[in-house]
């Protein structure tokens, strides 16, 4: 039973395929993916997923930028942002806070990051008791 929609937008293909499989089986939520920042801001005009995984790194534009774009949108403002990435220059994570990203988490922190989106999806699908 699918429990709610994940946004990956990555441009990394392979990786994008793998987190996609990964969290589609072992969190059982549905998956949709971007590779580029004006995909994911077309799709999100169709699609109001419960979270997004955001790559600092777009081929068409930083996802800090993106990460602003989705938190002035008064439609999209309150979807959690959560980067995951490798790339961490000196007040990248200040950054990201102050774009508006709930977390950051490494790209080898799978766990870590299957964690999140588990706590994400129970407060956007609780289960009844």
């Amino acid at each position: 039973m699918e429990r709610g929609t994940i946004l990956i937008v990555k441009g990394d293909l392979m990786a994008l395929n793998i987190i996609q499989k990964r969290l589609a089986h072992k969190e059982h939520v549905r998956v949709i993916t971007a590779s580029t920042g004006k995909a994911a801001l077309k799709l999100l005009t169709q699609e109001k997923p419960d979270a997004i995984i955001l790559d600092s790194v777009l081929p068409d534009m930083e996802g800090i930028a993106l990460c602003q774009l989705l938190k002035s949108d008064e439609t999209l403002k309150d979807i959690p942002v959560v980067f995951f990435t490798c790339f961490h220059l000196f007040g990248f994570e200040a950054n990201c806070e102050k774009a508006g990203a709930l977390c950051i988490l490494d790209k080898g922190e799978l766990p870590e990051l299957f964690a999140v989106i588990h706590e994400l999806e129970d407060k956007a699908h609780p289960q009844p008791l």
